[in-house]
């Protein structure tokens, strides 16, 4: 299927896991505040794994501050800035509770949110 993480597709109904690696960043703010809608909302799976680039490891590439480590990337996050923002996917869906996998100290940063 070829379409935006913003619509609806329902063959994606009653899936067990969707995995998002280095997604988020790709996408302009207004489409990343519409994800976890599409995702815990509509498909409603049994577990959701995030990664994204851990912004804060950028210095260890070498690269000026403020830099994105991809010309396609709209944003990078920090760890508190991805923790937040699954943490608050988890207000926002309270049947879900996030895990955080090495406390982000890794390039990407990861979680599980599980049902």
């Amino acid at each position: 299927w070829c379409g935006s993480i913003k619509d609806s597709n329902p063959n994606f109904k009653n899936v067990d896991a969707v995995i998002a690696i280095e997604l988020i960043e790709h996408v302009y703010p207004d489409v990343e505040m519409e994800f976890p809608y599409q995702i815990f909302e509509v498909i409603a799976p049994k577990i959701v794994v995030i990664t994204t680039p851990n912004c804060e490891f950028n210095v260890l590439f070498k690269m000026e501050e403020g830099k994105f480590r991809h010309f396609d990337h709209k944003f990078e996050h920090t760890r508190e800035q991805f923790t937040d923002y699954c943490q608050n996917i988890c207000t926002r869906y309270p049947n879900y509770y996030v895990q955080f996998e090495g406390n982000c100290n890794f390039i990407l940063c990861k979680c599980l949110i599980n049902f």
